[in-house]
């Protein structure tokens, strides 16, 4: 077993592989704030606002994969509506 690191305050920082992870979280965090501020700059503004405000996508999708959740056919319904409509967007948009 892992011994967990004391702060001063006497609480425990975490181990293994959670400084890892959310190191990798805070990268991909920012490569995504770098690719709204380059489509904005390139006047694919519909494209930016339409992929940023569908970021509750991802802790559904983590959820499905992750931790083994079930869709039901309405929330499989809005994910099925929501990427059609990334789709189109895009299509209309290049």
């Amino acid at each position: 077993m892992a011994r967990k690191r004391r702060r001063p305050g006497g609480r425990r920082m975490p181990g293994g592989t959670v400084p890892l992870w959310s190191a990798v979280n805070g990268g991909l965090a920012a490569a995504a704030l770098v690719c709204y501020l380059l489509a904005t700059r390139q006047q694919l503004v519909v494209v930016a606002v339409v992929l940023s405000s569908l970021y509750p996508v991802v802790p559904v999708l983590l959820g499905v994969t992750a931790l083994r959740e079930r869709l039901s056919r309405t929330q499989a319904a809005g994910l099925a509506g929501a990427a059609a409509a990334v789709v189109l967007l895009t299509l209309a948009a290049g």
